[in-house]
C-alpha cells in the first residue's frame, strides 16, 4: 500500500541474463560486441578470462576482457559482467567501488554456481515448456533468486579461498 512497507533497494539495478548453457552465453557476448563494440567484459576467475579471451581472439575481436581487480570507474559505463561471483557481498563491493548504477550479468545454467542449486532440473523444465536453446531468461525474480542463492552459500563459507574457476571455488569453499 503506497509503498510504505516496501523494502528499500540499495546499490545498483542488476539485470541478470541467463541462458541454458555457457556456449549460448558466449554467443550472446559475441552478439553484444557486434551491437556495442565498446563493451568490456568483466570476469571473476582466471579460467573464464582465458576462455572468453580465447573466443574473442578466435573471432578476431580486440581484447575486451578484464579481471575484476583491473576494472576501474573510468570505463564503468561499458562493463558487462560475464559471470557471477558466488558471494553477493563481493559483487556488491565491486559495484560500489565502480559507482555502478546499472549492472548486466550474463550466465549459463550449466555453470557451477547454478548446478549447485539444481539447474539441471530447471533446464529440463524449460526445454519441456518449449524454450529455445538460444533464448535468454531475464526477470527481476531471477535476479532475486540468484542473490538469495548467493546468500545461502555465504552462510556456509567460512573463508573465501581464491580459485582459478567458479567450479574450483565451489569445491574449495562449499562443503
Amino acid at each position: 500500500m503506497f509503498g510504505l512497507f516496501k523494502k528499500k533497494e540499495t546499490g545498483p539495478t542488476i539485470t541478470n541474463k541467463v541462458w541454458a548453457s555457457k556456449q549460448q552465453k558466449w554467443n550472446a557476448c559475441l552478439q553484444l560486441l557486434k551491437e556495442k563494440p565498446s563493451v568490456i567484459f568483466v570476469v571473476w576467475f582466471d579460467e573464464t578470462y582465458a576462455e572468453l579471451g580465447h573466443l574473442l581472439e578466435q573471432r578476431q575481436y580486440p581484447a575486451k576482457v578484464v579481471m575484476y581487480r583491473q576494472a576501474n570507474a573510468a570505463h564503468a559505463a561499458d562493463y558487462v559482467f560475464a559471470e557471477h561471483y558466488p558471494l553477493a557481498i563481493k559483487e556488491q563491493e565491486l559495484f560500489a567501488r565502480l559507482n555502478l548504477t546499472n549492472v548486466i550479468i550474463l550466465s549459463g545454467l550449466d555453470e557451477p554456481l547454478f548446478k549447485h542449486f539444481g539447474s539441471d532440473k530447471i533446464v529440463g523444465l524449460l526445454s519441456t515448456l518449449g524454450m529455445k536453446e538460444d533464448e535468454v531468461i531475464e526477470h527481476k525474480m531471477i535476479t532475486a533468486s540468484i542473490i538469495n542463492a548467493q546468500e545461502k552459500l555465504a552462510k556456509h563459507v567460512l573463508i573465501d579461498n581464491t580459485a582459478r574457476s567458479q567450479g574450483e571455488w565451489m569445491e574449495k569453499n562449499v562443503k
